[in-house]
This record gives C-alpha cells, structure tokens and sequence, in this order.
C-alpha cells in the first residue's frame, strides 16, 4: 500500500520539477567553468553585503513580472505561481525549501499615488531610521487604523516576517546560491506564525527541515489573491544540513553587522488584495 502512495505521489513531483525554469546563471559554458572551491577573479573586493538578496515572491494579479514590457518581465509566469526576483526563475506553483531563520522589520512606504518609496524603516524593531524616525513603541503610524491615510483599519507601517531560505533546485544538492527571503505581512502573517508553530513542533534546527510552498486562492474585499500554503516535507540530509548551518552562520553574521540588503523595489506588495489595509496583529 505504501508502495502504491510513493507512486502515485511521483507524477505531481516530476509537473513541479517540468514547470521550473533554468536561470541563465546555472548555465555555464564549459571553459568558463571553475574547479570545485576556486574563487572567482574580479570580485575580490565584494563583500556580501554588497549584493542584493533576491525573494522567493508568490505571483499575483498585478505582480509587475507577469507583465509583458515590464523590465523584469517572466515569460509564462502565472498567478499563484512562486518566482525568484532576481534570477527570474520561475519554480511553479509548488516548491520545497529549508527555513534558515526568522526575523522581523518594520517599513512605512509612501502612497502608490505620490510615486511609491520608503519613508521610514526599522530593521531593530525599536526605532526607524527616515520620516518620523521615532521609536516604534510610540510612533503614531505603528497604530492600527492608521493605513490608507487614517481610512483603513491596519497600520501605516508595515511589519514583515522575513524567512532566508534555501530553495531546492531540481538537482536536490543545495548552496548558497540557493538562497532567497521569503517574506510574509498584512494578511500573510498568519500565515508564518502557522508555520513557525509547525517549525517548533519538529524540534530540530529550523534549517533541519524541509517545507513544501504552493498557493491557494483567497477572496478579499478588493478581489481574489493568492496565499501560501506551508506544509512538512521531510528532513534534511546530513550532507544538506551541513551546507544549512553553514548558510545560516553567514547570514546571521550579515544580520548582526547590519548587512542585509533586500531588493525593496520587490518588498511592498501594495498590489495584493487585502495586502494594503490587514491588520498586522
């Protein structure tokens, strides 16, 4: 019986492994390619805090990249489908990843209509740094019913759950190329608090275990989006947990320092139905 699971359960791996789109970046032509641990010339004077952290996005309506002409444009890129924002790969509407950490951020964007942008942000939590650039616990725009000008019934400034991921390619091997942030806020939120409740219920590093992300339909006020849906997939290998840990070493110590830099084009999901004016509780 078990037998007869495992088989049915293939053909659903193999149409997620067809709807993924190899990025340039993985094609390597052979005389450019390096042996195992060479450095590669010319960036010896990038630090990590230099390059931008490409997103794991989930594919809405109005999502910029499903746009024929847009600069970052995803061709057959559809809604409820996951995309890196960087590489432009497109995984499908089911991919697995393995959780680094978990931290928070704060960000008070200015109206889509007076051209969009940050305002203020916190990456402590505590106090923001731009316009009021107060301490958080007594900001007047970290009030529910402050969204949408003092209209809405959400906040002002938006809180973000950021997850450093790694995303399993196709081969299973993972690296840090692999790594994306997945972030979630406004109505999303429930949605990481969930999921971080399954996190300590397997009582293991959170990089120790592997999640499957793929979408569901949801009906708001101003129409229909997609939210993710989270669920268990296994564990990682030792060879897979030893490469996690490693990840998740640097990229603390990029937290730590203060060197985290996040593509922000890509971070207000201000077109999500119901994204603008949830209750961030």
């Amino acid at each position: 019986m078990a037998q007869q699971q495992k088989q049915q359960a293939k053909p659903a791996l193999n149409k997620a492994i067809e709807k993924h789109q190899a990025s340039a970046i993985e094609q390597i032509p052979a005389h450019l390619q390096r042996s195992a641990g060479a450095p590669q010339a010319g960036f010896e004077e990038v630090g990590q805090g230099d390059i931008t952290i490409p997103q794991l996005r989930l594919c809405q309506a109005l999502t910029p990249q499903k746009t024929e002409g847009e600069a970052k444009y995803i061709d057959g890129l559809r809604d409820g489908e996951h995309f890196n924002t960087v590489t432009e790969e497109n995984y499908g509407k089911v991919v697995k990843i393995v959780p680094l950490m978990m931290y928070k951020n704060r960000i008070r964007f200015a109206p889509k209509d007076d051209g969009g942008g940050i305002l203020c942000r916190s990456d402590d939590m505590v106090r923001g740094v731009g316009d009021p650039g107060v301490a958080c616990a007594t900001c007047e725009f970290n009030k529910f019913g402050t969204a949408k000008n003092g209209e809405g019934k959400g906040k002002a400034c938006t809180e973000f759950f950021n997850f450093p991921v790694l995303v399993i390619p196709e081969s299973g091997q993972i690296d840090q190329s692999c790594l994306a942030v997945k972030s979630f806020k406004s109505s999303g939120v429930p949605v990481a608090k969930d999921w971080l409740a399954k996190m300590r219920l397997r009582k293991v590093d959170m990089f120790g275990g592997v999640y499957e992300l793929t979408s569901a339909p949801k009906k708001f006020a101003e129409g229909t989006s997609y939210i993710e849906v989270v669920n268990n997939a296994g564990f990682v290998e030792p060879q897979a947990y030893a490469t996690a840990k490693a990840v998740y070493e640097l990229f603390a110590n990029m937290r730590a320092a203060g060197k985290i830099k996040i593509d922000e084009q890509e971070t207000p999901f201000a077109d999500e139905p119901g994204g603008s004016d949830a209750a961030n509780s």
